[in-house]
């Protein structure tokens, strides 16, 4: 404990003496010399000594004393002075002063000084004095320690003198030391330091000091953690749990395989800025091996038949300058095709591409491999895998429009051609043409037509060929274009076939004049207004704004799991479209852009003035556009945004597309192929004769593999899709082709029915391997993000033989810190009990002199 002695400042303490004097002689004169007109004028001086007397006495005070008010010194002397002249001043006043007994004489000139007294506390009271306590002590530094315990770990050091022990022995030993000494470096250090031990795969995590050297040595590839090696979570873990003032270093223990998910530099750069250096001790040989690999496989998930697979081979080869190597490419057990390459240099990089159509629509095991390299260090890096679907089954979109509008030239630029996932035909019913050309000759359209043959100007031959469709998006097409058949196509589209409709509408014809036909019903909007011609906005100008449940609807989330795009501001919308009951609305007109959380228009205003808004109709369902204007997510910025939009509602309107079963039965699943573990989500849809839904019988899904059952899970009525049946398969791991098949009496009951004969209704999908364990691949220590992580933070990067320079980088083993306390005293219960004592008393001493 250290008191600085400081030197008083007389100098106020004088003034306040002379002050006081001044202004006790003044008042002895006003009161026993002078006459009562002069003495009033002595009134000004008096208060002018008072407020001096107040003011050096506490300068004075505050020299002896620490105060934390934020009150002016002069503010707190000037109410003083004036309070004392009161108190004063009301006495000398005061007749019954004088007329006391005689044995309480003693006691009158006391009053006032008592007063006066309480006022003084009360001063220093205002200035909230403060007794403050400095100590200084030493404080113990500490050391973070982080150990990788990745399962590269688990592959051989390689050291000249023990070529068999693996990484993770070696850094034990050296964390440890001996059995039968005890000049580990983790004792090292807790001489000096205060060590936090950290274990690092995936993340990190703090162990117990002693724990790490006395359990048993982890196996290769005992859990996911151990697959890989974060050194950015562990300087991050580090710095959340040591403050940056106590660290005197971080010493990292690993062989510098790094494959962490995000910037290693943004968590060491601050440690750096704080002079903590990281130092590292690299286990394990950086000598190049002779050993190939293929590193990865790029190729598509998914083609459709017809269609070349492309697949990319990115292989390495070291230490094998000169010698030549051959890649092949397997289609299961099938050969496809090999090349040969020769190896240029000792650390040789390449990139092989086949190509290869294949035959049947079904799941591809693509397998590419690399041999002819002798004495390899290890060949279970020579081969990978990479699945590919391969699909007959394109979403089939069919857009009809009556005019050439800028709704229909931007979606028919949109899908023709660009997406290989739609398959699509476009019916304008009125194109422009020139004057003295002839009319072009019929073009249905069909869903038999080549890819790349999207043009049509009529409109499917029969309801068969409407059927086979999946999405039909109709603009501003009038009753008669349509014609009355094909109205009722439309609703039988929806309501038997389970289709998808996706209504834009216009100003001439879309939906006002469907009042009176069977695709009113059909519609999710009322048109509850009287029949109109031409449909006039309603509003010059508004704004596309998403209600609460148009946020989390899937129709309007893209893949990022974000809401659709916010519009620019728009310019017409249908004016007699308010939403049916049981329709969800996504999207309202706003006056100005609104959140969903803080909307100012009300949900009955957001049904009436919908903009996007969908229902269920029978089996299908109906999505409604009351504007036309999507375009304007396009124009003039490019067409990323159009995209995302229109193919989100495009994958939206197939989310339950089941492609395989019958008329009566259908099953489906979300994705043909899922990554090990992925959650499969299964659909059924069961339909009486009376094509009312199955939903009270037990029915299951069976999942296949090898002709074996897996698994076999319930199948229940899903809440968000009424009639449809839904599960989830979990814990697929093992890596092939699985096959999914509906069971239960109710499902054999309606096969029965099918004129067809079909007895099962299945369908396969497939699961691919996990991805690579990288850390098995990492034959070789690497350095390199260990040196930069050293020339970020001032660390160093050693060897095994050179540990103590790493120790000699770390900072100081401790530091003296000062440390300062302060009470406050105004606020304690003695001073605040002194100043109500000194008042009771004054008061007490006022009634026994009879002045109350």
């Amino acid at each position: 404990m250290t008191d600085d002695v400081e030197v008083l400042n007389s100098t106020p303490l004088l003034w306040c003496g002379l002050a006081l004097v001044a202004w006790g002689g003044i008042a002895c004169c006003q009161r026993f010399v002078l006459s009562v007109s002069i003495g009033r004028l002595a009134h000004g001086p008096r208060l002018g000594l008072a407020f001096a007397t107040w003011f050096f006495a506490i300068a004075t005070l505050t020299q002896v004393m620490e105060t934390a008010s934020d009150w002016p010194h002069w503010l707190i002397a000037l109410s003083a002075a004036i309070a004392s002249e009161a108190v004063f001043f009301c006495y000398q006043t005061d007749t019954s002063f004088r007329t006391t007994s005689s044995g309480k004489n003693v006691i009158q000139p006391l009053l006032p000084l008592l007063r006066v007294a309480m006022i003084a506390l009360l001063s220093v009271l205002l200035l909230e004095p403060v007794l403050t306590h400095e100590e200084e002590h030493e404080e113990e530094h500490a050391v973070a320690v982080i150990v990788d315990v990745s399962d590269s770990m688990d592959l051989r050091a390689r050291l000249d003198n023990d070529p068999d022990r693996s990484r993770i022995q070696v850094a034990q030993q050296l964390l440890g030391g001996d059995s039968t000494t005890s000049n580990g470096l983790q004792a090292r250090l807790e001489r000096d330091y205060d060590v936090k031990l950290y274990e690092l795969g995936a993340s990190a995590r703090e162990v117990e000091g002693k724990q790490h050297s006395q359990r048993p040595l982890r196996q290769a590839g005992s859990s996911d953690w151990t697959k890989s090696t974060d050194f950015a979570d562990a300087m991050r873990q580090v710095r959340g749990d040591i403050p940056a003032a106590q660290l005197s270093g971080v010493l990292m223990i690993s062989d510098g395989r790094d494959h962490s998910s995000t910037d290693i530099n943004i968590q060491c750069q601050p440690l750096g800025n704080q002079g903590v250096p990281v130092n590292s001790v690299v286990i394990g040989s950086r000598k190049p091996l002779k050993d190939g690999q293929i590193v990865s496989i790029l190729a598509p998930s998914q083609i459709y038949h017809g269609d070349s697979v492309s697949l990319t081979a990115s292989l390495k080869a070291d230490q094998y300058m000169g010698e030549t190597a051959t890649v092949r490419l397997f289609d299961g057990e099938d050969f496809i095709e090999e090349k040969s390459i020769v190896i240029t240099g000792e650390q040789h990089r390449e990139s092989v591409t086949f190509s290869h159509q294949p035959e049947e629509p079904r799941i591809h095991e693509y397998r590419v491999e690399l041999a002819g390299l002798p004495n390899e260090e290890s060949t279970e890096n020579n081969q990978l895998v990479k699945p590919v679907w391969v699909s007959q089954d394109r979403i089939r979109v069919l857009l009809i429009d009556q005019r050439p509008r800028w709704e229909f030239r931007y979606l028919r630029n949109l899908f023709a051609g660009r997406d290989q996932s739609v398959f699509l035909q476009v019916v304008l019913l009125q194109g422009d043409r020139l004057a003295g050309v002839p009319a072009p000759p019929t073009m249905r359209a069909s869903a038999q037509r080549a890819f790349d043959d999207c043009e049509a100007n009529a409109l499917p031959l029969d309801e068969s060929e409407w059927f086979k469709f999946d999405v039909i998006v109709i603009g501003d097409v009038s009753p008669q274009e349509l014609g009355n058949e094909g109205i009722q196509t439309l609703e039988r589209f929806v309501k038997d076939r389970g289709g998808a409709l996706v209504v834009i509408a216009g100003p001439n014809h879309m939906p006002h004049a469907y009042r009176a036909t069977p695709l009113a019903d059909v519609l999710p909007v009322l048109m509850s207004r009287a029949a109109i011609a031409t449909a006039r906005s309603p509003d010059q100008s508004f704004h596309f704004s998403l209600t609460q449940e148009g946020v989390s609807d899937a129709v309007l989330q893209r893949a990022t799991g974000t809401p659709s795009p916010s519009f620019p501001e728009l310019t017409w919308r249908h004016p007699d479209c308010e939403a049916k009951a049981g329709a969800r609305v996504l999207a309202y007109a706003s006056p100005k852009p609104e959140r969903p959380h803080d909307a100012e228009t009300d949900a009955a205003r957001q049904r009436q003035q919908a903009l996007m808004l969908w229902h269920r109709y029978g089996t299908g369902k109906v999505l409604q556009l009351n504007f036309d204007e999507t375009w304007r997510l396009r124009y003039g910025i490019g067409d990323r945004l159009h995209h995302e939009f229109w193919g989100q509602i495009i994958r939206w309107s197939v989310s339950e597309r089941l492609s395989a079963g019958t008329d009566l039965v259908r099953l489906g699943t979300d994705q043909t192929l899922y990554k090990s573990g992925e959650a499969i989500s299964v659909q059924a849809r069961l339909l009486n004769e009376d094509r009312s839904p199955v939903m009270d019988s037990p029915v299951q899904a069976k999942v296949l593999f090898d002709n074996e059952v897996a698994q076999t899970i319930d199948l229940k009525p899903d809440p968000q899709n009424i009639g449809m049946l839904h599960g989830e398969i979990r814990d697929l791991t093992q890596s092939g082709k699985y096959r999914i098949e509906l069971s239960g009496e109710v499902v054999d009951e309606l096969l029965a029915l099918e004129a067809a004969g079909t007895r099962m209704v299945g369908l396969e999908v497939g699961v691919e391997a996990a991805a690579e364990n990288l850390e098995q691949l990492d034959l070789v220590a690497d350095d390199t993000i260990l040196k930069q992580i050293a020339d970020w933070t001032g660390g160093v990067v050693v060897d095994l033989a050179d540990v103590d320079s790493a120790l000699l980088n770390l900072g100081p083993k401790s530091t003296f810190v000062r440390e300062r306390w302060t009470v406050p005293l105004w606020n304690l219960w003695p001073v605040i009990g002194f100043f109500l004592g000194g008042l009771s008393l004054e008061w007490v001493l006022r009634k026994w002199t009879g002045r109350i």
